[in-house]
């Protein structure tokens, strides 16, 4: 059986993504408060979200 497709439909694509300096920061800020357990789980997010939703 042949396939008629490109093979670049199945290659996987190497791209470099280059923050700018204000996502450097968020990034950083994000793993800084990961590492400092200044974060909830998704359970958590989620009981809070319905919860808000519910008021």
């Amino acid at each position: 059986m042949e396939v008629n497709e490109p093979t670049s439909v199945y290659e996987k694509k190497k791209e470099i993504l280059v923050f700018n300096e204000w996502q450097e920061e968020k990034i950083n800020s994000a793993i800084k408060q990961y590492k400092n357990r200044e974060c909830i789980s998704d359970e958590e997010a989620q009981i809070e979200i319905q919860a808000w939703l519910e008021d």
